[in-house]
């Protein structure tokens, strides 16, 4: 919404007429008469109807007479189309409404008129005066939105961006979390999508004002309310006066939590119905002209993979996983196996046949992946107890865990987890978990690893290195393809229809 008061400028130029210089009549007329013109908005602008103006000419005089005629013209000849209504020559005054927005813009913002006033005397004598009404250009808002995700690999204590200064969050958030602008995918005009956990920055900075100056003072904020808002934690002020942008970084030199730096963390929200702020700027200019622009914030829960890498680190022992983007945005967002469930879980079985056929081959991979550098490294959430005792310490690699007591089972099988190979079912690929009694209550209610996270990343990576280029690993996928029957894996059939268990 854009509204303006009217600035009426006194630009009056008067135009002298004469009389005839010879003959009678100028004895009897012997004063021109006085033009004063003037205008004003006599009524104001509303929503709905435009405002109106009077051209007075009321004030003019004769010396020694009357003034019997007024006539108002439009001079500039952008708007000769510009209607004044007037009552008649005899009436001082006119009227006409002001254009709007739209028409202002492409005829300009400034009108000129002239006032032409006739004397009574004989002959009679004319006077002009000119009066020109300059209208105030509103602020044109400009609204850009950045968003920044955290960046795990900002090394502390070092000038990462060269900019002289140290761990700053211009360093610490660097890492695009802007999904869609205005107009992309559908947007509407101020409709932005961000990452949740995003240090945010509302700004307006770019806003001005055509014929003035404007500062912060010139600038408010309203925070709006929208759908499923209760889930945004409130980072961003309720109502600002006085600022060009809002941020949720309120001292961008002093690193914070996200907590503290950011819109909101958002784990459970759900992504048909993503939270929503809104919030609407006012710019008001000196002559009380004000533009307005609401901007819509749409708060993107699901998570972001931030490197190339992020699905092989946390792929923790299982089938490698690769980015992908599911829903269609340009974002990865999901670690997702390169094929269906039935084919990893029959290639994870293909693998682990072969290495049981070759326990030496496999033990050799699995201690030559222990001696990586990056292994060294990287932590997995073990604990150092168990560390102590998995196949990269004790260069044994680890059985799996003994059958499960029959005097026991009935109970031990009790729970959610029913029977023996409950744990294996679910592995979907992975390697195998065991049923476990992680409370001590003697009933199984976890599915966990007989080994520490590290060797179970070990193994997966020999299996890999030793068989999955062996020249027998073809057939032994086919056989464990046909093995595995029909279950469902939840795969889709058209998936089905061309993994590796079918071609």
């Amino acid at each position: 919404m854009r509204r303006s008061p009217f600035v009426l400028a006194a630009l009056v130029v008067g135009l002298l007429a004469l009389a005839p210089s010879t003959g009678m009549a100028q004895s009897e007329n012997q004063f021109d008469p006085i033009a004063i013109a003037s205008l004003e908005v006599t009524t104001e602008a509303t929503d709905s109807t435009p405002a109106v103006v009077t051209l007075d000419g009321s004030n003019s005089f004769d010396p020694d007479g009357s003034i019997v005629r007024y006539k108002w013209e439009v001079l500039t000849d952008a708007y000769q189309w510009l209607v004044l209504s007037q009552d008649g020559p005899q009436s001082p005054t006119a009227t006409f409404e002001i254009p709007v927005e739209r028409l202002l813009e492409r005829f300009g913002y400034v009108i000129e008129f002239r006032l032409t006033v006739t004397d009574s005397g004989s002959p009679a004598a004319t006077a002009s005066e000119t009066v020109a009404l300059r209208i105030n250009q509103l602020p044109v808002v400009d609204i850009q939105v950045t968003a920044k995700l955290f960046d795990g690999r900002e090394v502390a204590g070092v000038d990462d961006n060269g900019n002289g200064r140290v761990d700053e969050n211009e360093e610490r958030y660097a890492i695009e979390g802007v999904v869609s602008r205005p107009g992309e995918r559908g947007n509407a005009p101020n409709e932005w999508h961000i990452r949740a956990s995003s240090l945010l920055v509302i700004d307006a900075s770019a806003s001005y004002d055509p014929d003035g100056e404007l500062t912060d003072e010139n600038f408010r904020w309203d925070r709006l309310y929208g759908g499923n808002v209760a889930e945004v934690a409130n980072s961003l002020p309720d109502d600002t006066r006085g600022q060009m942008a809002l941020s949720t970084d309120e001292d961008p030199d002093t690193p914070g939590t996200e907590r503290e730096e950011t819109i909101a963390p958002l784990p459970a929200s759900r992504r048909d119905n993503p939270p929503v702020a809104f919030y609407r700027l006012t710019i008001t200019d000196a002559d009380g002209g004000y533009a307005t622009e609401v901007v819509k914030i749409v708060i993107l829960s699901h998570r972001t993979l931030r490197d190339p890498d992020f699905c092989a680190n946390r792929s923790l022992g299982g089938p490698q996983t690769y980015p992908f983007d599911s829903d269609g945005d340009g974002v990865a967002e999901v670690c997702s196996l390169r094929d269906t469930r039935r084919a990893t879980v029959a290639r994870q079985n293909a693998l682990e046949t072969l290495a049981s056929l070759r326990p030496g081959e496999f033990e050799a991979a699995v201690l030559a992946e222990c001696e990586a550098e990056e292994l060294s490294e990287a932590s997995y959430g073990d604990d150092p107890d168990d560390l102590a005792n998995d196949v990269c310490q004790t260069r044994e690699i680890t059985p799996p865990p003994p059958a499960v007591d029959p005097s026991i089972a009935d109970v031990f099988f009790s729970g959610v987890i029913d029977g023996p190979h409950f744990c294996a079912n679910r592995s979907l690929g992975g390697p195998v978990t065991y049923p476990f009694d992680s409370n001590g209550d003697g009933v199984a209610e976890v599915c966990s690893l007989p080994y520490t996270r590290r060797e179970a990343v070990v193994r997966q990576r020999a299996l890999e290195t030793a068989f999955a280029d062996h020249p027998q690993f073809t057939t032994t996928l086919a056989f464990e393809c046909a093995a595995l029957g029909t279950p469902d894996f939840g795969d889709d059939p058209e998936d089905l229809a061309t993994d590796a268990c079918n071609l």
